[in-house]
């Protein structure tokens, strides 16, 4: 399965960066530029115009970062707050992005040891704490509408308020970067484990993580890069 395969899911992106002069650069094609105020100096964010999937994804990923890597010299991406946010589609798919939100949780520890340090401290992706179905319930017993509990379950890392306006599963935890396949391999590795969760009424995720990257099906390179991840945190 090529790379532009895994990517048959509609996926959003926003990607975040200090950058000096708003008016010195334009958007790439597919992407939206505006302001950011979680950044700490200059903050942009670029955004998909729309969700896209398969090869339109990818092309826009690779004329995005393209674009950054023309305009370095303009841009600040790590240490300055900047992250990078993928939005998994679920509209209209409520429990299961419930699912797949709780499942993302089992990994909140080794997500948040794949992330420096800048982003761990960040108050707009902190950690839940506690799955987030569970934290829906009980906002839901204290607001009238799912879109009330919804909007209070905002900052965390796994946002599940996105569901309220975008109809998607935000993950917010990773810092920003203008490396394509850094990109390209943290939204591939997602996507696989939704669609490990939507085709699987009773999946929890083993304790082997390096079985859980087996069952994901993953390509080769994001499969080595999750594994490295895996045997650095577990010699650390």
């Amino acid at each position: 399965m090529t790379i532009a395969e895994k990517f048959n899911r509609k996926i959003g992106l926003e990607i975040e960066v200090s950058e000096d002069n708003y008016y010195d650069t334009k958007p790439a094609l597919f992407w939206h530029k505006g302001g950011d105020g979680s950044v700490l100096r200059y903050g942009r964010e670029y955004k998909f115009l729309q969700p896209l999937q398969n090869v339109n994804f990818i092309k826009a990923v690779d004329m995005l970062c393209q674009h950054f890597n023309e305009n370095t010299s303009k841009m600040k991406f790590r240490n300055v707050n900047a992250g990078f946010h993928i939005h998994i589609d679920y509209k209209d798919k409520f429990d299961k992005a419930l699912k797949f939100a709780d499942l993302a949780y089992c990994l909140e520890d080794w997500m948040f040891n794949t992330v420096n340090k800048e982003r761990q401290q960040n108050s707009y992706c902190i950690r839940l704490g506690e799955p987030p179905s569970e934290y829906y319930n009980k906002l839901l017993s204290q607001y009238t509408t799912r879109y009330q509990a919804l909007c209070n379950m905002r900052r965390k890392w796994i946002h599940v308020a996105s569901m309220a306006k975008h109809g998607s599963v935000e993950i917010r935890l990773h810092h920003s970067t203008n490396d394509k396949m850094e990109i390209l391999t943290w939204c591939e590795f997602w996507t696989s484990l939704a669609e490990l969760s939507d085709n699987s009424d009773n999946f929890v995720i083993p304790e082997d993580k390096e079985q859980l990257l087996q069952m994901m099906n993953l390509t080769e390179p994001t499969y080595n890069r999750f594994s490295q991840s895996l045997k650095k945190r577990d010699n650390a």
